[in-house]
């Protein structure tokens, strides 16, 4: 993909950071509302809640939690990290020796998707793919109460700040955030180079640009 949404699309306007994966997760989205999902529409309702579940989240205590410890950089970006510092100065042959020693095809794949990235991603990991995240559960939440309108917008304009901190351009943002939607689902085959929902994402994304500039002609 030669172009993308350009990054101050993203700081003009936060909660689409989170756009891609709504329509990667869920279906009839609302992309400009706070939510992104109609609180009174059953369907959304009920995939929401199993979102949620997916991730442990059981009640408005444990949202805030995951939103906490999202924004610091844990989770997947701290796995992340873990391993880029394991693997980094391996050479070929010692990492397929390393990979040996692991048990579990869904920890290899992980391995295996972050080995040839080591070096472009060792100083911010796949926080984009954190913030992506944590714009999504946080405007999603919103459908069963558990943060309002107003607190959206203000949690949307404090997550500007930190990506602009981090990433320089969208192309590299929305990259950060389709590595770690690979490195989430890794498990799902044996090859996650070749893992099937990554045409779609970068599909969605392409089906965005493209709707930023018809609505916005030179």
């Amino acid at each position: 993909m030669s172009e993308c949404i350009a990054l101050g699309s993203f700081l003009d306007n936060p909660k689409s950071i989170s756009n891609g994966l709504l329509l990667y997760y869920f279906q009839d989205v609302l992309l400009d509302t706070p939510f992104g999902l109609d609180p009174n529409n059953e369907e959304h309702v009920y995939d929401m809640r199993r979102f949620m579940q997916m991730h442990q989240i059981k009640n408005s205590k444990s949202f805030r939690v995951f939103l906490h410890n999202l924004k610091k950089g844990e989770y997947f970006h701290a796995n992340v990290k873990d391993i880029i510092e394991e693997i980094y100065h391996f050479d070929e042959v010692a990492f397929e020796k390393h990979l040996e020693q692991l048990e579990g095809a869904y920890l290899k794949n992980r391995y295996r998707l972050l080995y040839p990235q080591r070096y472009a991603i060792v100083g911010y990991g796949i926080l984009g793919f954190n913030y992506a995240l944590y714009s999504l559960v946080c405007r999603i939440g919103g459908v069963v109460g558990y943060i309002t309108e107003k607190e959206v917008y203000t949690r949307h304009c404090e997550l500007s700040e930190f990506i602009s901190r981090v990433f320089v351009n969208g192309r590299e943002l929305q990259e950060n955030i389709m590595l770690g939607i690979q490195f989430y689902e890794a498990s799902l085959q044996a090859n996650p180079t070749s893992f099937s929902r990554k045409g779609n994402y970068w599909n969605i994304v392409r089906e965005l640009q493209n709707d930023q500039l018809n609505s916005n002609p030179s």
